[in-house]
């Protein structure tokens, strides 16, 4: 097993020797004139390819960005391969993320390699206790001691690393402390997420002041203003804010005052927001930010409201007249609760770069004339999500209300994201042309007899929608299909049929979520199979019904001996989880991730049209989780995607928009 893997453990890095003994050459003694003369070539062989390779800095970092793009774990690689540690720690290092989990870990390895600190570009402290969970000052003394250690061991006039912080509001006073004694660190924070468990009624409220204080607040008050005394665009870093609370208990009179100080801090000097997210139980949490709030930059909008309480609700009123204010917003994500529905905000506000539009049952304005007028002043939107709600059954009209009046423009918004799977086979066929789909293969509309027929006008999808052209769905690129495991036999012929005729050419990714017994499940070798024709698929995730410890049958084998794939396959996702999706509490799957690795280089790439029939030899590779779920951007922003996979919002692991 790698050290790595135990404690993320690795020694000093060993350095040579600069001392060497050599004897004496009597030649050494005779004047330089009549010393033999000796050809350098003669005593200096050349070096070998391999240590020129190792001698050139450039091509290494080349070699091992490829390499970390590719999936390669450099930990492993760092453990294993000498000549390429240093410079691949350097390269794992400049996304740290210290969390909880292995934090002790991750430190020990940085103190006895000190030269990797100021290879750090992007640092992630994220310390959230379950809940209910105790929480650990060791956590925060070990952060403190990594702050040091960068103050200490990077040049002066650096920065530091931009920083994404995720932690619960109880722990800002230890984040102040850590970071009290290095303002620069401070300015750097690109991306602050607070999670708000502590709440008591105010019959608790003698205990809750015993037990916790205002400080956790107060403290993130103060940390945004001692970086605003220093230099006063300090904040201009501060790119996301994100605060959730996960209780609908009320909360004490002094925490809620101590919370307004931070909120007051936000709103009149951090204006430099581009993402701000929001997820309430209580109006007074957000009321103060929602009134006073003016980000010019802002792109990005969500809000969940679950606010209740008839004295202590979110205005809508104030809702709108901040959307008002922020007509630059790319995405907006609206969500009311039903007890607290009050009539939508959206009605008469056009956000002319609006691409990305998510929307609860609630918050969709009515009657249908609005939301059409709303819609269509948003030519540049490109994703819609709404529920899928017997409430609102003018989903569809709308929609073909649309692609009338502008069919290029509106074909892509229609999905399974907006619609159910029998509207968007409507839609298909009255021009809508979708990016993502889900087929139920249970209720299938081929014949009984599972013959293709040739008068069906499509028999290719005879499995998927009826009526449908091919050229109608050549545009998705995300798919889920639900095949039921006994009828698999019967659907394998026409699954890959379907990618041998060339039907789906911009498909990327695959979802096969799969219904029946454990030991009805076709093997993983035979799931693969039927995407050997595929010329496009990079992503396939398969998802079975939960069980303790269930894993793909064949993987063993395709771990170890080669087999064939899909010529651009990429990742394997192997998940279980619940069969039902609830689209609020977005149920999880745990999830197994497999790269591919190539048998030999003379299969990738091919241009080949018959290569590309035959797909490509190789085998499957175990990843960590964190080399798929886990992206960070330029700016210093970590996204972590959810292990969703079932039912409507099915994770993306390929990024489309």
């Amino acid at each position: 097993m790698p050290r790595h893997l135990n404690g993320i453990q690795l020694p000093l890095l060993d350095l040579p020797s600069a001392q060497s003994t050599t004897s004496h050459d009597p030649l050494m003694d005779l004047p330089v004139a009549k010393r033999p003369k000796v050809s350098h070539s003669a005593t200096q062989p050349n070096a070998s390819a391999v240590a020129r390779f190792f001698a050139t800095p450039e091509l290494v970092q080349i070699l091992l960005d490829y390499l970390h793009t590719d999936r390669i774990d450099l930990l492993v690689l760092a453990a294993v391969c000498k000549g390429l540690r240093t410079p691949a720690l350097q390269v794992w290092v400049r996304h740290l993320d210290f969390n909880r989990d292995d934090f002790e870990g991750k430190l020990k390895l940085l103190k006895a390699n000190t030269h990797l600190l100021p290879h750090i570009r992007c640092l992630r402290i994220f310390n959230r206790a379950e809940p209910g969970g105790e929480r650990s000052t060791r956590f925060w003394n070990q952060a403190k001691t990594l702050f040091s250690l960068l103050a200490a061991y990077r040049p002066f006039h650096d920065p530091g690393p931009l920083l994404d912080i995720a932690i619960d509001v109880d722990d800002g006073d230890g984040l102040y402390q850590a970071l009290q004694p290095f303002p620069r660190f401070a300015q750097r924070i690109c991306a602050l997420r607070l999670e708000d468990e502590c709440r008591f009624t105010p019959l608790e409220a003698d205990d809750a002041a015993k037990t916790f204080s205002t400080t956790g607040w107060i403290s993130l008050a103060l940390l945004l203003k001692d970086a605003l005394q220093r230099r006063p665009s300090s904040v201009e870093s501060l790119r996301v804010l994100e605060y959730k609370t996960n209780s609908d208990d009320q909360e004490v009179q002094v925490r809620r005052a101590a919370k307004q100080i931070f909120w007051s801090t936000l709103a009149t000097q951090c204006h430099s927001l581009h993402e701000l997210c929001l997820s309430v139980y209580y109006g007074s949490q957000a009321d103060h930010l929602i009134r006073h709030g003016l980000f010019t930059s802002l792109k990005a909008f969500e809000l969940e409201d679950m606010s209740r309480e008839e004295d202590d609700k979110l205005d809508v009123e104030a809702v709108k007249t901040f959307l008002n204010r922020h007509t630059g917003l790319e995405r907006l994500l609206l969500f009311s609760s039903t007890a607290a529905h009050r009539g939508s905000p959206l009605l008469d506000q056009t956000f002319p770069a609006l691409q990305d539009l998510e929307l609860g049952i609630h918050d969709i304005p009515s009657p249908a004339e609005t939301v059409f007028q709303f819609l269509r002043r948003h030519s540049r939107l490109r994703r819609l999500v709404t529920p899928h709600l017997n409430e609102y059954d003018g989903r569809a009209a709308l929609l073909k209300s649309l692609l009338s009046a502008c069919p290029e423009t509106y074909k892509h918004l229609p999905s399974i994201e907006n619609l159910s799977e029998g509207e968007l086979s409507a839609l298909i066929k009255d021009g809508a042309r979708p990016l993502r789909a889900k087929v139920n293969t249970q209720n299938s509309t081929m014949n009984r007899t599972g013959v293709i027929s040739d008068t069906e006008p499509s028999p290719e999808l005879g499995m998927l929608w009826s009526g449908v052209r091919p050229e109608c769905v050549e545009d998705l690129t995300f798919l889920t299909l639900v095949l039921r495991v006994p009828n698999f036999v019967r659907q394998e012929q026409r699954l890959f049929q379907l990618f041998a005729c060339g039907i789906l050419p911009n498909l990327t990714e695959l979802h096969l979520q799969l219904v029946g017994r454990e030991d009805d499940f076709p093997t993983l070798n035979e799931l693969v199979h039927q995407l050997i024709p595929s010329t496009s698929i990079r992503v396939l995730c398969i998802m079975a019904p939960p069980a303790p410890d269930l894993a793909p049958k064949g993987l063993p084998l395709m771990l170890m001996t080669r087999h064939l794939f899909p010529v651009r396959f990429e990742l394997l996702c192997w998940g279980h989880g619940s069969q039902e999706y609830n689209y609020w509490t977005k149920n999880s799957m745990s999830g197994k991730y497999f790269r591919f690795v190539a048998d030999s280089s003379e299969t990738q790439h091919s241009a080949s049209p018959r290569a590309a029939q035959l797909g490509k030899l190789g085998r499957l590779q175990a990843i960590p989780e964190r080399m798929v779920l886990t992206q960070v951007g330029a700016n210093g922003v970590w996204r972590q995607k959810s292990e969703n996979g079932m039912g409507l919002n099915s994770v993306e692991f390929v990024d489309y928009m």
